[in-house]
């Protein structure tokens, strides 16, 4: 049976049509109608970031539905373990202290020895929050990966900001095959050095990354103009396209990078 993460990736790319659409009727109107263009191009800018905010929620929820399908407790990764603990403890999960660290051994025992099954909650945010950096590295740090910028920093998929759109449809289509098998099966196959993913370091330290960089500028974006700060387009239908297509690629990567940390630190039954 394919996995849930496997079925996830599928509903990804349906997701897409409706910005795919966007930009076809963008396209059309671009010299007959420039009011519906620039309408329509603001609009796509702001459902681009729905779409990753409901692709970290949907990621998520893949993901524990794969780990409780095929996991006990005990054979999750610790992070996991303690995350869930959340539910239970606050979200001062990490805080220091005798007291607070023998409850979450204690939890995590019980949990174990219950065999049981976690929930999706503790591991995204319990409101909605636009998907900035922050909010994408909290989710990874969840599952017990620290910066997953430095993942994607230095690695193929800092390749949409320099080649071209062409390229980079190319490697899409690739990838998105690649992963779609690596992720096929639990434990998931899908290793780090897929598209170059191996954590690498900053060359300035406390300096951000192009990802980073990035999903600030679509969110900043989407902020002024739903909340009405700018109504001149300054987006253009080719720029959408290069937006869409660095999204799509960053989606590979988020998914490349959790399944293999869990194939990795997943517990042998």
């Amino acid at each position: 049976m394919a996995t849930f993460l496997y079925e996830f990736m599928r509903q990804v790319d349906e997701n897409w049509m409706e910005i795919d659409l966007l930009i076809t009727e963008a396209e059309s109107a671009r010299a007959s109608n420039l009011s519906l263009y620039n309408a329509i191009c603001r609009s796509a800018s702001i459902l681009m970031v729905s779409h990753l905010e409901g692709f970290t929620k949907g990621l998520v929820k893949a993901v524990v539905r794969d780990l409780n399908e095929n996991c006990d407790f005990g054979e999750l990764p610790k992070p996991i373990q303690r995350t869930y603990c959340k539910k239970y403890l606050g979200n001062n999960i990490d805080s220091v202290g005798d007291k607070h660290e023998k409850k979450v051994v204690l939890l995590i025992d019980k949990f174990s020895e219950m065999k049981s099954k976690i929930s999706h909650e503790p591991s995204h945010f319990p409101v909605n929050k636009n998907p900035n950096p922050n909010v994408i590295n909290a989710i990874y740090t969840n599952f017990g990966i620290k910066n997953v910028f430095l993942h994607l920093h230095q690695s193929e998929l800092d390749d949409v900001f320099s080649e071209s759109h062409d390229y980079v449809i190319e490697c899409i289509q690739r990838e998105k095959d690649n992963v779609s098998i690596g992720v096929s099966q639990f434990p998931y196959t899908i290793t780090f050095s897929n598209m170059g993913l191996t954590k690498s370091v900053l060359d300035v330290k406390g300096g951000r990354t192009l990802w980073e960089e990035f999903i600030d500028q679509i969110n900043m974006k989407r902020h002024s103009i739903a909340h009405g700060n700018d109504f001149v387009n300054s987006e253009d239908v080719v720029v959408l396209k290069e937006s869409k297509a660095r999204l799509v690629f960053l989606q590979l990567g988020l998914i490349s990078i959790v399944g293999a940390y869990i194939s990795e630190n997943i517990v042998s039954k």
